[in-house]
């Protein structure tokens, strides 16, 4: 959640400084990595103590305590593969960050597979710990290999004042995403409080589906922190305004038949796959596909603010689509079980990007200071 925030923020600076000097930002690259590793070492010591009572709240179960804390080692190795293809994105240089990136889930495969043909067994605990190790290793390994290949180490201009603006720029996108984060598995959560079991099956078949029609979204996502980030867009607010428009009108005349088709034809499928004791599941899911559609449809949103650098109003939408999934989900469950859930899911969705897109086409006029050169 963290390395997301500091990730957005590496990726709207790199961008522009690269767009506007020709030059990518290696200081800005290794203090990203830096940040990081520090708050990862703060939060170490508080999950290796309170695994058990987080294990607990989180899951309600202390069974969980040793899969959390095999999570929680292997979340910083990854956040080095993701620094390094954005090095790459921010050039669009896709095929190499694309083929390192692939690379990656290539060689956890590959030794997988070898680990279980020697240990002729197969548990969740070895898998973690192949995944551990491995992902350490390859971290490493792109560390390593872009230094040795791109970065040149003769000179590195580190100004004090950069540092300290790039911090307070990933803080709000920090908590930006700590909030998505709760955001995203509120809904679990509560379930989990308020229902059954059997309940929260039935809602993550949905959320599964859900997941299947989310596929491509993190792509295009990457693709428009860096299009977004460039100079020519940066310094046009207008540009930005008529990217928005038509992004909206092409993703709606896309999303629309799409709809139709999954309420016409999710019911007949889930219940072929799933059997019919998973049918609970059909209605959140037709809820939840709208909220993915909507994800689409408004995907350049948080993009848009990003490059306007209103990363506090970012976090302030973030935080508002929190308390009304919150209350929605309160109120709704009691009543309508889990398509309460998923409704709750759509109206905040619906709400939030209804009012970040009003304030991006309402805005009339973009004062220079507002551009906040690096």
């Amino acid at each position: 959640v963290i390395a997301n925030g500091i990730d957005m923020a590496y990726v709207r600076f790199a961008s522009e400084e690269y767009s506007r000097k020709g030059k990518m930002p290696n200081d800005i690259f290794i203090f990203s990595i830096l940040l990081c590793l520090f708050f990862y070492l703060i939060l170490a010591p508080i999950i290796l103590l309170f695994r058990t009572a987080l294990s607990e709240l989180m899951f309600r179960d202390r069974l969980f305590s040793s899969p959390l804390l095999l999570g929680f080692f292997f979340s910083f190795p990854p956040i080095l593969t993701i620094f390094v293809t954005r090095y790459y994105q921010v050039q669009e240089r896709y095929k190499r960050a694309g083929a390192l990136f692939s690379l990656d889930k290539f060689v956890f495969l590959f030794f997988l597979l070898c680990f279980i043909f020697i240990s002729q067994s197969f548990s969740f605990m070895k898998v973690a710990v192949v995944q551990v190790v491995l992902s350490c290793v390859f971290g490493i390994f792109l560390i390593s290999y872009i230094f040795r290949r791109d970065m040149s180490f003769t000179k590195f201009d580190l100004q004090a004042k950069r540092f300290f603006y790039y911090i307070g720029t990933s803080f709000w996108l920090i908590l930006y995403f700590v909030c998505l984060a709760i955001f995203g598995q509120l809904g679990v959560f509560m379930i989990s409080r308020m229902m059954t079991m059997g309940d929260l099956a039935n809602y993550g078949v949905a959320f599964r589906y859900y997941g299947l029609l989310m596929l491509f979204f993190p792509a295009i996502k990457t693709v428009l922190k860096v299009y977004t980030a460039k100079i020519d867009f940066v310094d046009s607010f207008e540009k930005q305004k008529q990217f928005l428009g038509r992004w909206i009108k092409l993703a709606a005349l896309c999303a629309i038949p799409l709809a139709l088709m999954i309420f016409l034809f999710s019911g007949y499928f889930m219940n072929l796959i799933n059997g019919a004791q998973y049918s609970w599941a059909i209605l959140p899911f037709k809820i939840l596909a709208i909220s993915a559609l909507l994800s689409y449809i408004f995907s350049p949103n948080t993009d848009l603010f990003r490059t306007m650098n209103k990363h506090f109003l970012m976090f302030c939408f973030g935080f508002l689509a929190l308390i009304i999934n919150f209350l929605g989900n309160y109120i709704l469950i009691p009543k309508y079980g889990i398509s309460g859930v998923a409704f709750s899911n759509l109206i905040s969705f619906f709400i939030v990007n209804g009012l970040a897109t009003t304030y991006i086409f309402s805005k009339k006029t973009y004062a220079a200071e507002e551009i906040r050169k690096i």
